[in-house]
């Protein structure tokens, strides 16, 4: 017995609607996991901040109890240290992390340098970079300006984003300076 399919159309409809059906599922389910993996890593960084609040009233405690015992603890001081020193230091893989999400396709960095602040020197994020084929437009790298405004990565240690200079013609460039605080000079 031999089986003629008449409408081979149907079947190739029927093969397709298949496929499309098991790429929509791996899809959603890759997207399902970039949703929870986002979401573990902005549950743990909340859950970082309340800890170290949490230190710090801790701290508080074991100093008014030290002073009413009237007798240093060095465990006092060790646990003064250790805030003091996560306190000033800059965690800077979320800043370039902010950086390569943030950057236009038509731009490009060439040059990025943080320094962390150091006796008369404030911690600073500096940029500079260039238009891909082209002058540098101030639409361009005002808008990567407002990207990095608003992302509180950056804006955490540095909430001001200065624009350095802009250069066009055949030396096309910029330079973005992102500082903790206005200086008053």
């Amino acid at each position: 017995m031999y089986r003629i399919s008449l409408y081979p159309e149907y079947h190739q409809k029927k093969r397709r609607a298949k496929l499309r059906l098991v790429r929509t599922t791996l899809l959603i389910g890759l997207l399902g996991l970039e949703f929870t993996l986002v979401g573990s890593l902005v549950m743990s960084a909340a859950l970082l901040r309340e800890q170290t609040s949490d230190y710090r009233e801790g701290v508080a405690r074991l100093a008014a109890f030290a002073q009413e015992a009237g007798q240093p603890d060095p465990l006092l001081e060790t646990a003064r240290q250790i805030l003091n020193v996560r306190s000033s230091r800059i965690d800077w893989s979320p800043k370039l992390t902010a950086l390569a999400a943030g950057i236009s396709p038509s731009l490009q960095l060439d040059r990025v340098a943080g320094q962390c602040a150091a006796p008369k020197q404030s911690a600073q994020l500096e940029m500079t970079g260039g238009m891909r084929g082209g002058d540098v437009r101030l639409e361009d790298v005002s808008s990567f300006m407002e990207v990095l405004r608003s992302d509180s990565r950056i804006t955490w240690d540095f909430p001001h984003i200065e624009l350095g200079t802009l250069k066009g013609g055949s030396a096309s460039n910029f330079r973005l300076l992102c500082v903790p605080q206005e200086d008053d000079s």
